[in-house]
């Protein structure tokens, strides 16, 4: 299904992922990549440390090989608040 998947979803998935578990739960969790294919759903086997890092800087959470989105973080994270999710 063609358009279904966004970047601002991805996002609020994953950071829904990184409220549910508990440092001590696992050593690394499986987030969603974040980049610009939206048939893509590769995991990013993160531990809870990388991804606050990442999530902390202008950065999406991309698998190897894979291309950043289109838009700027400031727009995901615009489109993100617009929704009613947290990025």
């Amino acid at each position: 299904m063609t358009g279904s998947r966004s970047q601002p979803l991805m996002r609020a998935v994953n950071n829904d992922v990184r409220r549910a578990v508990h440092a001590d739960d696992f050593d690394r969790i499986p987030f969603f990549c974040e980049c610009s294919d939206e048939s893509c759903y590769q995991p990013l086997w993160l531990t809870l440390d990388e991804y606050d890092r990442l999530i902390e800087g202008d950065t999406f959470g991309l698998a190897p090989g894979h291309t950043r989105p289109r838009r700027s973080r400031r727009a995901v994270d615009a489109v993100a608040e617009t929704v009613g999710v947290a990025a």
